[in-house]
């Protein structure tokens, strides 16, 4: 489930589906959700630093206050999640990433 431009809940159809999200007015970050297992419901997210070095994404799960996945220190990261919900955060306060 995701908030679209108006804050109002929605989701895919097929929870198997995957997709990407694109922010153009947010440095260009983007998400990739993707390689769903349908037994587990376990997903791979994979998160892109944009165009704009401020600009920075980052996930969590229900699971803690943590940040799961964070462009903070990278240009691209991805992780293997298994919770229900994981909320995505765009922020315009990066650019610290390390790119060696």
């Amino acid at each position: 489930m995701i908030k679209d431009d108006t804050m109002k809940d929605f989701t895919i159809d097929h929870f198997t589906d995957s997709f990407e999200i694109r922010y153009p007015n947010h440095g260009g970050v983007r998400l990739q959700y993707w390689r769903i297992d349908p037994i587990t419901g376990c997903k791979i997210i994979t998160i892109y630093r944009g165009d704009n070095d401020v600009w920075r994404i980052w996930v969590s799960d229900q699971d803690g206050n943590d940040r799961d996945i964070d462009t903070l220190k990278y240009k691209d990261t991805g992780k293997r999640l298994c919770s229900k919900w994981v909320h995505i955060h765009v922020k315009k306060d990066g650019g610290y990433y390390n790119d060696t």
